[in-house]
């Protein structure tokens, strides 16, 4: 009895712990749309940028630190979809992995690029190789065949992603929908796919989409979201 009782005491402790864990955090903009407000309070975004892909995992804790210690706040990464997806079916996901509970432990916010199409001066912008296997599939595009690609690899790296949020109790406070899609394309149904996407496997209101482009009217109106 005396271990039934002992069983039921860290049971409840750790129900008890875990409903604690992301209360009363928060990440959101301003009604006014003038600052972030992080737990309620402005906050101002000094971010870098860190490919973690180019960089060995024993040296992550390193980059981490002395970005923190150049006074940074935030990181921002990408995550290549070719590079933890290299054949059909075939996932490594373990730099992710790694590079996630470093930023954790460094006390940095992250913001995160997860693509599908990344850029980052990378092998077709992370986009996988063996794509091209399908006929007539269109990057980048509402194309089903490409669309269908993108919701398995998402349905990979999202779940991975989740407890990282700030929200529950991790770094994430940020989401980037695409990667400057305004100065590429203008396929709205695309950008909704991709957002509807993150929303299901992350929580609409778990942290803020966003889309970054050039400098110019015409890029922000066709990458925004």
């Amino acid at each position: 009895q005396k271990l039934c009782n002992m069983r039921c005491f860290l049971l409840f402790l750790v129900l008890w712990l875990m409903s604690g864990v992301g209360a009363d955090r928060s990440f959101v903009i301003s009604q006014d749309g003038s600052t972030f407000l992080k737990d309620g309070e402005p906050y101002r975004i000094i971010s870098g940028s860190f490919h973690y892909f180019r960089v060995m995992e024993t040296k992550y804790e390193d980059r981490l630190s002395k970005m923190k210690l150049g006074g940074l706040n935030s990181v921002q990464f990408y995550i290549p979809w070719n590079l933890h997806n290299p054949y059909p079916d075939q996932y490594d996901i373990s730099s992710l992995s790694s590079f996630l509970r470093a930023v954790n432990e460094s006390g940095l916010l992250a913001i995160v690029r997860p693509g599908p199409y990344i850029c980052a001066e990378w092998e077709a912008g992370g986009i996988p190789f063996w794509l091209i296997s399908y006929p007539d599939i269109i990057f980048r595009s509402s194309d089903e065949q490409y669309i269908q690609e993108v919701q398995k690899w998402f349905n990979i790296i999202l779940p991975i992603l989740s407890p990282y949020l700030y929200v529950n109790g991790g770094p994430i406070v940020m989401m980037q929908v695409e990667n400057e899609y305004g100065s590429y394309g203008n396929d709205k149904n695309y950008l909704s796919i991709l957002r509807s996407l993150l929303g299901k496997g992350l929580g609409d209101d778990s942290v803020i989409y966003h889309s970054t482009d050039g400098n110019g009217e015409e890029y922000l109106l066709r990458t925004s979201v």
